[in-house]
C-alpha cells in the first residue's frame, strides 16, 4: 500500500488551480517511448518541492519522479493514470501526479530530452575550458596550499618571454617557466618549482564548477616537468583577497597527468585529470607540489582548467546517436582491450546493432556472443558484446548519459551493467584497437536486477560526470540478468553535448 498524500498548491495561473498528489516509495513506468521530457539533478539544498515547481513550469509535464538521495528530478508528458505506478522497494523515490485543468498536453510525438548538470539558482551550465588568455592571472612562488601567498610576480616568477599567461593561451609553442626561489639558471636543486603556480579569475563567468584540468609539457628539459599539483577555489575576485590563505578551498590534490617514470614527449598534451566537484567558485589557485628531477625551474606549456560555466544560452543534452550512424557489432571484447569479434553471423540478421539507436521500441539488438546463435544457455552469454559507433551529429561530442530500453521478451537476456569508452578515431581499423579507447563510464544500465521493469520500456537514464571530447564510442555489456543464450535490448542511446 503506497503512502499517498495531497499537496494543494493554490497557485493563481491562467489554467487555474494546480494539485499534486505525491506517492512515496514509488516508481512510474510509462507506456510511451517518448514521454521523458526532462532529467535534471537539482542543486544542493533542493527538495521534492523544487521538482514539483519544475513540473508546474514545464508545459508538457504531467508526472514527475523525484529521487531523494541524489536530488534527481524526472518529468514525463504522460499522466499517472496512463502509465503504471509500482513500488520502488529500498530506493527512496516519490511519484508526483501533477494534474492540470482541461486542455493540458499528455501526449508526445518524438524523442525529447533536456538534461541539466548540477546547478546553482537554476542557472544553465555548459562544459568548457574555463580559462582564456585575457583572464586576470598572477604568478606565484613560495606558496603552499591553504596558506597565504609567499611571493608573486617579480623576476623570480617568470622569464622575460615565458609569463604565466602562456599557461592558458592554448598555444603549445609558448610556455610558463618559474624559477621559484632560485631566481635564475645557476642553481640546480630538488624541486625548485614546488610552491610555484598562479591564481586566476576566469572572465567567462563568476560562477564556474571546475571538474578537471589538462597539462601540456613544455618544449625542452623534462627535468622541469611538474608531476603533482593542488587546485583550490575561491569566491573572491580581488588580488588583495586572493593573496589571503583564508580565501581558498581545496578542490584537488594529485597528478598533473604527466608520467613520473617515462618521459613524455615535448610540447604535447598529457592525460586529462578529472575529479568530483560540485562547488561553484569565481577564482582558482594552482600550485605545483612536485616535479620530475633536480633542476633550476619548473615549466609547462598549458595548464587549462575544464569545467562548467553558467551561460544565458541554453545548451541542452541531446541524443548523440542516430539510426544512420556507422555502427559495428562486437563480441568477445573487454573494455581497454582490442575487439576480438565483430559483425558476422553472431547476431540475428534482422536484430543488428542499428536497432539499438533507432529510437524504435518495437525493434531490438540481439547478440549471442561467440556461440553463433546455437541457443545454448549459459551464464553471461552476452558479456563482452556491444558495439562501437561514430555519431554523425558531430566529430566532437561529450557523452554525459546512457538510456537503455528493454527488449520485447526474455527478461533473462536483459543487460545489467555496461562500460562506455570514447575515442577520437573514426576508422574501423583503428577503433578495433585497445589503444584507441578511454574509459568514460562503468556501471548500471538502469535495468533493475531485482525485478523485471517491463518489456519494451525505457528504464532510468544513467548520468555520469565527463568533460572529455570524443568522436566515437564503444559500449560493452559486462553482466546480464540470468542464464540465457544471448543478450538483447531495444535501445542503448548515448546522450551528451554537441
Amino acid at each position: 500500500m503506497y503512502v499517498a498524500f495531497l499537496i494543494s498548491l493554490l497557485i493563481s495561473t491562467i489554467n487555474g488551480i494546480i494539485i499534486s498528489q505525491i506517492r512515496r516509495s514509488s516508481l512510474f513506468i510509462t507506456n510511451s517511448s517518448c514521454a521523458l521530457v526532462l532529467n535534471v539533478t537539482l542543486p544542493v539544498g533542493s527538495s521534492i518541492q523544487t521538482c514539483i515547481w519544475k513540473c508546474d513550469h514545464e508545459d508538457q509535464c504531467q508526472t514527475g519522479v523525484y529521487y531523494h538521495d541524489n536530488r534527481t528530478c524526472l518529468l514525463f508528458s504522460e499522466d499517472c493514470q496512463s502509465g503504471k505506478i509500482t513500488s520502488s522497494g529500498n530506493v527512496q523515490t516519490s511519484v508526483i501526479c501533477h494534474r492540470r485543468n482541461q486542455g493540458s498536453n499528455n501526449q508526445c510525438s518524438s524523442q525529447q530530452l533536456s538534461t541539466s548538470s548540477t546547478t546553482t539558482n537554476a542557472a544553465e551550465y555548459r562544459t568548457v575550458f574555463l580559462l582564456q588568455p585575457s583572464d586576470s592571472i598572477v604568478s606565484l612562488y613560495n606558496t603552499t596550499v591553504g596558506q597565504s601567498t609567499g611571493n608573486f610576480d617579480g623576476i623570480y616568477s617568470n622569464s622575460t618571454n615565458e609569463h604565466t599567461s602562456s599557461a592558458i593561451d592554448g598555444n603549445l609553442a609558448t610556455k610558463y617557466l618559474n624559477f621559484g626561489s632560485t631566481g635564475g639558471y645557476l642553481c640546480h636543486v630538488p624541486g625548485p618549482g614546488v610552491g610555484t603556480g598562479f591564481f586566476v579569475t576566469p572572465s567567462i563567468s563568476n560562477a564556474t564548477i571546475a571538474m578537471g584540468f589538462i597539462f601540456a609539457t613544455a618544449n625542452d628539459f623534462a627535468d622541469r616537468d611538474p608531476l603533482t599539483v593542488t587546485l583550490e577555489g575561491s569566491n573572491a575576485t580581488t588580488n588583495a583577497t586572493l593573496h589571503s590563505g583564508s580565501s581558498w578551498t581545496l578542490i584537488y590534490n594529485g597528478s598533473t597527468g604527466i608520467d613520473p617514470i617515462f618521459t613524455n614527449s615535448r610540447s604535447v598534451y598529457v592525460i586529462q585529470q578529472n575529479f568530483n566537484n560540485t562547488l561553484v567558485f569565481a577564482s582558482y589557485r594552482l600550485l605545483i607540489t612536485s616535479q620530475r628531477n633536480i633542476s633550476d625551474a619548473v615549466q609547462y606549456s598549458e595548464a587549462q582548467i575544464i569545467g562548467e560555466s553558467t551561460t544565458t544560452n541554453e545548451r541542452p543534452i541531446v541524443f548523440l546517436t542516430r539510426s544512420d550512424d556507422r555502427i559495428v557489432a562486437l563480441y568477445n571484447t573487454t573494455a581497454g582491450q582490442d575487439a576480438h569479434g565483430f559483425n558476422g553471423i553472431y547476431f540475428v540478421s534482422n536484430e543488428g546493432p542499428t536497432n539499438a539507436i533507432d529510437g524504435d521500441l518495437s525493434t531490438k539488438y540481439s547478440n549471442y556472443g561467440g556461440i553463433g546463435g546455437s541457443r545454448s544457455s549459459v551464464v553471461g552469454r552476452g558479456v563482452g558484446t556491444g558495439f562501437f559507433v561514430t555519431p554523425s551529429i558531430s566529430n566532437a561530442t561529450i557523452a554525459r548519459s546512457i538510456l537503455f530500453a528493454t527488449a520485447d521478451d526474455s527478461a533473462d537476456r536483459d543487460p545489467l551493467t555496461v562500460t562506455l569508452e570514447g575515442s577520437n578515431a573514426t576508422t574501423n581499423a583503428t577503433l578495433r584497437l585497445r589503444s584507441s579507447w578511454t574509459l568514460i563510464y562503468n556501471g548500471s544500465t538502469g535495468i533493475d536486477c531485482s525485478k523485471d521493469p517491463g518489456r519494451s520500456r525505457y528504464v532510468t537514464q544513467q548520468n555520469f560526470p565527463n568533460t572529455k571530447i570524443f568522436a566515437s564510442y564503444r559500449l560493452l555489456i559486462t553482466s546480464q540478468r540470468n542464464i540465457s543464450d544471448g543478450v538483447q535490448y531495444s535501445e542503448a542511446q548515448i546522450l551528451g553535448y554537441v
